[in-house]
């Protein structure tokens, strides 16, 4: 039954997106987790955690997992600069 829920308000948050999109965001994130974690040498430190918190018309998806390297970023321009 809260599953139920749980889809009921995901399809209402998520109107806006084709469910292609919101699989692709999905996949994405999982996927690079994924790829990260198999290169930790610490097989305890091998893990994704992920959670969803939806409150009111919000909704927020993380996706934890260890990484062993230097973090690069690129810096982009954006409207927001």
């Amino acid at each position: 039954m809260i599953f139920a829920g749980l889809a009921w308000q995901m399809e209402n948050i998520l109107i806006f997106m084709r469910v292609e999109d919101i699989y692709a965001i999905f996949g994405n994130a999982l996927d690079n987790a994924i790829t990260a974690v198999m290169k930790v040498t610490d097989p305890d430190k091998r893990v994704v955690s992920t959670k969803l918190i939806i409150q009111s018309d919000l909704m927020v998806i993380q996706v934890q997992n260890y990484y062993e390297g230097k973090l690069q970023f690129e810096k982009r321009s954006s409207a927001y600069n």
